[in-house]
């Protein structure tokens, strides 16, 4: 079937009832995840990621030898380890018995095409819903949900009809256990039965049926051992936490429940800690036009819609604050114009009045000596290989064409050839290669995310991509940075997003490329 759309952090994006730009919902499995006790899956993570570092020696002097404070290369590592751990393995099997029982239950295949063991799990399976008297839906298998009241999308695996004709809403898990108080699955179940069928490419909603609200149920299908329980969900009472989950997500985005405590005889805070020896010099200043941005930014961040509109808005050639704090006084002006229409468009407060900008004294002139990149060419690549890379490159799409001819004159415009025609270096052809790989993505977040192993230099704006694509200093590292995206197209490496939105790679990344330089 075909997938929601989706924005950078995979939220799903959809189209408002009334029409209008998409909106990014909250995806139903992860709704209710607030509410868990995550303690045991912590220590689990922590014992797995042990595990791998203790079967991958490689990985072990990685971790020992990256600096403390380098978080992200941290992450990527005891991601790994965590790989190497086998963490992935109960997932995999999961993943593969959900499809064998969708292939079931769609009459695209039988028992006797399922290999075993798991042959069993789809023939047990097979019983427990004979035995409870329910049938197989086959318009409502994975299909696609919004709940526009909680602002939350998905599929949902199953829709089972009961003998009197009512629908029961189903979620299918493999997991060795289910628990003794699952809420994200209630939640996620309770949600899914007080959903609409939507329309992907047109967004129209439709009515599921005629959807018993009152109980749902979860198969528990643990992969590789022949056994089949259903569970009954209070779908009401799960529908409550649903709401509550929601609660938690709003309480979570609030800043300002905590501030200093005045003194009781009635001295500001501000002035009692300036009276502690400190000396006028080294009181607070006055924000500065940064600053100024960065408050306004938090009092919109509180608002969900109206953060979902700014980061929607935001200029595609300004880095966010986060991102970069070298802003000149133009950009600085063009956010503050964007929080203007923000603001005033969902009435929220302006705040204090901007900061003047401050006059700054021009400083001494420095002579720049600004060394050129090493770059080793390597030899003439293979003039069998270039004649082939040449015949893929032609049989591509205009539209993956169009974006690698994008890349090369970023290169270029950073003042760095990539032409493979100008110069048929070993370096060029790998770095062609890399790009015709990219291209099956035609997206610069995976551009930033495979360049960012390769150097520490901040890839947030179009040149900067164009200057670290073009001074790959070696043949060897171009030729990993292929190889590090068709593991990408390959599904061995995963693409995704961190908590702030900066694009990553996840997996045996470390298989593919060195240490940044």
């Amino acid at each position: 079937m075909t997938d929601f759309n989706r924005d950078r952090w995979g939220r799903p994006l959809i189209i408002p009832t009334d029409g209008g730009k998409p909106v990014a919902y909250t995806r139903f499995s992860s709704h209710g995840q607030c509410l868990e006790d995550r303690f045991g899956l912590e220590k689990w993570k922590i014992r797995t990621a042990g595990k791998g570092l203790s079967l991958r020696s490689d990985l072990y002097a990685q971790v020992a030898a990256c600096p403390p404070d380098d978080s992200r290369r941290l992450d990527s590592l005891m991601e790994a380890a965590l790989e190497a751990g086998g963490s992935s393995v109960g997932a995999g099997l999961g993943t593969a018995l959900h499809e064998f029982t969708q292939n079931y239950d769609l009459g695209i295949s039988t028992l006797d095409n399922i290999p075993e063991p798991w042959r069993y799990d789809v023939e047990i399976y097979a019983k427990t819903l004979e035995q409870h008297g329910l049938t197989v839906d086959h318009e409502l298998i994975e299909v696609a949900l919004v709940n526009d009241d909680l602002m939350l999308a998905g599929t949902a695996d199953r829709f089972y009809e009961r003998e009197d004709g009512t629908l029961v809403c189903a979620d299918i898990k493999t997991g060795k256990q289910i628990g003794n108080n699952p809420l994200a699955y209630i939640v996620q179940l309770a949600a899914y039965a007080n959903s609409m069928r939507y329309n992907i490419e047109t967004g129209v909603r439709q009515p599921v049926g005629p959807v018993d609200l009152d109980y749902g149920l979860l198969v528990h299908l643990p992969s590789g051992r022949a056994e089949c329980t259903l569970y009954q969900v209070d779908l009401r009472e799960g529908l409550e936490i649903a709401r509550l989950a929601s609660s938690v997500r709003t309480v979570q985005k609030r800043r300002g429940l905590v501030s200093p405590v005045e003194p009781t005889d009635g001295t500001p805070v501000a002035q009692v800690a300036g009276s502690v020896s400190h000396s006028p010099l080294e009181t607070d200043p006055a924000p500065t036009q940064r600053e100024w941005l960065e408050m306004r930014i938090n009092i919109i961040r509180n608002h969900e819609q109206a953060f979902e509109s700014l980061r929607t808005l935001w200029p595609a050639d300004i880095a966010t604050l986060k991102q970069s704090d070298t802003h000149t006084e133009l950009e600085y002006e063009t956010i503050s114009r964007l929080l203007d229409n923000i603001e005033a468009l969902f009435g929220l407060p302006f705040g204090d009045p901007e900061p003047k900008a401050e006059v700054k004294q021009p400083e001494p002139k420095v002579k720049e000596t600004s060394a050129k990149p090493l770059i080793d060419e390597g030899p003439e690549a293979d003039a069998t290989n270039i004649s082939d890379l040449r015949r893929i490159l032609a049989e591509l799409p205009e539209e993956r064409k169009a974006w690698i001819q994008a890349q090369t004159k970023r290169a270029n415009s950073a003042g760095h050839s990539i032409s493979l025609k100008a110069l048929p270096s070993l370096r060029r052809y790998h770095t062609a290669h890399f790009l015709v790989a990219a291209s099956e993505f035609g997206d610069d977040d995976i551009l930033r995310a495979v360049l960012s192993h390769f150097t520490t230099k901040p890839l947030d704006t179009a040149k900067a991509i164009g200057y670290v694509l073009g001074t790959m200093p070696t043949a060897d590292l171009a030729a990993r940075a292929a190889a590090l995206t068709l593991a990408i197209n390959a599904g061995d490496i995963t693409f995704g997003y961190d908590d702030d939105g900066t694009p990553i790679l996840t997996g045996p990344v470390d298989r593919y490329q060195p240490n940044p330089t």
